[in-house]
């Protein structure tokens, strides 16, 4: 799984043998490179290759980022089958509010993923999310969130049966099953 992490890395950063060596071989590799080489053909190299443009520096953090991913920890976790995300309740929240199926446009996807973030971060960081934005905390702030919370609290304990439990996580629409979106379906 490393030599995987690593091969799209490497894949996209030029067109020579040793940029390739983690790729898959043969034609039906996903790499334009193997693909030519399996067929016999010769590649005709990139004007410039996929990450030429970026700057070293920032290429060294895109580098970091990718060894975080080929981490032996990270990666013991997956072979486990400890896949699951960490934001599947992020994820659910946000489905239930715009439909994959339909089309919803770019503004109202970004609208409701920022009011999803900000519901989802809201009810983690209690007030202290809204005065670090500056807003100013009064009674009535702390009253809606102490009544916004009893009612998550209330419809989580209520939900007993898998069922309802699928309904408060927005998984079921207008009584059928929805299989659109499944926890750790990826």
């Amino acid at each position: 799984m490393r030599r995987a992490v690593w091969a799209s890395f490497l894949h996209s950063s030029e067109d020579r043998d040793s940029a390739h060596m983690f790729c898959p071989k043969g034609k039906e590799s996903w790499c334009r490179w193997r693909v030519a080489q399996a067929e016999g053909k010769t590649l005709q190299e990139r004007k410039k290759p996929l990450l030429s443009g970026i700057p070293f520096e920032k290429l060294n953090l895109i580098k970091a980022v990718y060894a975080d991913l080929a981490s032996p920890e990270l990666l013991r976790k997956c072979l486990k089958g400890r896949t699951q995300n960490a934001n599947e309740s992020l994820h659910g929240r946000l489905w239930k509010k715009v439909s994959k199926d339909k089309y919803a446009g770019l503004f109202r996807t970004q609208f409701t993923c920022e009011v999803t973030i900000l519901n989802h971060n809201f009810l983690k960081q209690d007030l202290h999310f809204l005065s670090s934005l500056g807003f100013p905390v009064s009674r009535h702030s702390i009253d809606g969130l102490h009544r916004q919370q009893a009612v998550t609290k209330r419809s989580m304990m209520a939900s007993s049966t898998p069922k309802k439990k699928r309904k408060v996580e927005g998984n079921e629409v207008e009584g059928k099953e929805d299989d659109s979106y499944s926890a750790g379906a990826f």
